[in-house]
């Protein structure tokens, strides 16, 4: 698979993902970047909204490979287990993982993965773009939810100083996902770092039960246990909120 990272920074811009995906419906390469220093129509998974004030980082990065869309969820949970870890390596802090799509700090929300999928042919996409938004200097406090800053970790970064790393796992994250063997040794490692293994709190639809994090499936679906009973939980489905 070919990935060079090519960057188009914009001062503002509704979406970065909607960007990206207008660039890769005109043909752009795999690693065409858009970052943007806000954004005023920023999304997360479900359509939420994600606050995008200046001083935090916002980019998408589109990804043609020839992953199949039942695949997919590799790429979120891959990209945000190899965001902590080079920012770990990098800065010192522990950063923690929560399935599908989020990083952590602190037990608070420090960025979150979202993946799309372009037209679909055979049921794989032409394409993939991969948003992240990660939380540098502060920590938006209308989300609802416990939210952290890599700033209130003493974290003395930039969001140029996180480009590099997060193009860098998003390239990881798409390589590992079509590679079984290195899939296989991400899948075995995620329970150590994921606030997801254990008692979780799941949400799907209008219902709300209690279960505890076992693993991942093969998919990168969150393998849970209830009652005796083992299930596979997809990321398009369900909301996973760990016990406090």
């Amino acid at each position: 698979m070919t990935f060079e990272p090519h960057i188009v920074r914009l001062p503002s811009v509704g979406s970065t993902s909607t960007e990206v995906m207008r660039l890769a419906r005109e043909g752009a390469p795999s690693g065409t970047v858009v970052w943007a220093d806000t954004q005023t129509e920023g999304r997360g998974r479900r359509e939420r909204l994600w606050s995008s004030p200046p001083g935090n980082l916002y980019l998408s990065v589109l990804v043609r490979s020839e992953l199949p869309l039942a695949l997919s969820g590799r790429l979120s949970v891959g990209a945000a287990v190899f965001l902590a870890r080079l920012i770990n390596s990098e800065y010192g802090v522990d950063i923690r993982t929560k399935w599908p799509n989020d990083v952590r700090l602190g037990g608070g929300k420090l960025g979150g993965i979202l993946v799309e999928a372009g037209p679909l042919r055979e049921g794989t996409p032409e394409w993939y773009v991969v948003g992240c938004g990660l939380n540098v200097a502060t920590a938006p406090e209308e989300l609802g939810i416990p939210t952290a800053s890599l700033a209130q970790a003493g974290v003395q970064a930039t969001p140029d100083d996180l480009v590099g790393p997060v193009v860098q796992a998003i390239r990881e994250a798409s390589r590992t996902a079509s590679d079984e063997s290195a899939w296989g040794e991400l899948r075995a490692s995620w329970p150590e770092t994921d606030d997801a293994v254990g008692p979780v709190t799941v949400t799907c639809g209008d219902k709300t039960y209690q279960a505890d994090g076992i693993g991942l499936d093969t998919d990168g679906s969150l393998i849970i246990e209830r009652e005796g009973a083992r299930w596979t939980i997809q990321s398009a489905e369900v909301s996973i909120i760990t016990d406090p």
